[in-house]
């Protein structure tokens, strides 16, 4: 996953889900919230 999204981890490797939720609102996906219909 690192390769695909490396902006979402800090430098220890660490995913930052905070982050990636935060970039999804960003750009309007309701997944998130609301799952998949």
């Amino acid at each position: 996953m690192k390769e695909k999204l490396p902006e979402f981890f800090d430098s220890n490797d660490h995913f930052s889900i905070d982050k990636f939720e935060n970039a999804l609102r960003e750009h309007n996906i309701d997944e998130v919230t609301n799952g998949y219909h």
